[in-house]
């Protein structure tokens, strides 16, 4: 009886032990990943590339996805479970932006998580999305995904320094130059 016991934990310790070199050879996505081929081999390396490297410099995962079409779903939730379902984010609190572009609606969402309800203000948010929509409508997407990426950038690092894009943020932009210029009141 012991034999067999032992034998039996030996074979689910063998079969664990082969699971997970399976387990650790899973990748995680590209931070773009184009599911319908909008830009060429060599735009999609370039985006990577910037994506990669702004989100490691900031610990904030930055992605863009194009997909064929919604499923039926509102496309900033559609941006969300994406996000979520796909392993993105850093920390416990999933930090990162996302935008998704959906070719059969023409339509895209944009959603933030984790730190990026802070860095991203409602008025930050049409900022960046008024930096890269006339590029999509246009069908220019690479200029686009790249204009999100700079712009995204810009807002991060504002919000870092503690003045996340907003209208107060801007007002103590204005106030600042303005004492710079015409000396302190």
């Amino acid at each position: 009886m012991k034999a067999k016991i032992m034998k039996s934990l030996v074979l689910v310790i063998i079969v664990v032990l082969l699971l997970l070199p399976t387990v650790a050879m899973v990748e995680s996505l590209p931070r773009f990943i184009d599911e319908v081929g909008l830009l060429t081999q060599a735009e999609a390396a370039t985006l990577t590339a910037k994506l990669d490297e702004i989100s490691e410099r900031h610990q904030f995962d930055m992605v863009v996805a194009v997909v064929p079409a919604l499923d039926h779903r509102e496309a900033r939730l559609f941006a969300v479970d994406f996000f979520e379902e796909n392993g993105f984010g850093f920390g416990d609190d999933l930090d990162g932006i996302i935008l998704l572009l959906a070719m059969d609606e023409r339509d895209f969402g944009l959603a933030t998580l984790g730190y990026g309800l802070y860095a991203f203000t409602d008025v930050g948010q049409d900022y960046l999305v008024d930096q890269f929509l006339p590029h999509l409508r246009n069908d220019a997407y690479f200029e686009a995904f790249m204009a999100y990426a700079d712009t995204v950038e810009d807002l991060l690092t504002a919000a870092e320094a503690g003045i996340p894009y907003n209208v107060e943020g801007l007002l103590v932009a204005v106030a600042l130059l303005l004492s710079v210029f015409f000396g302190e009141a």
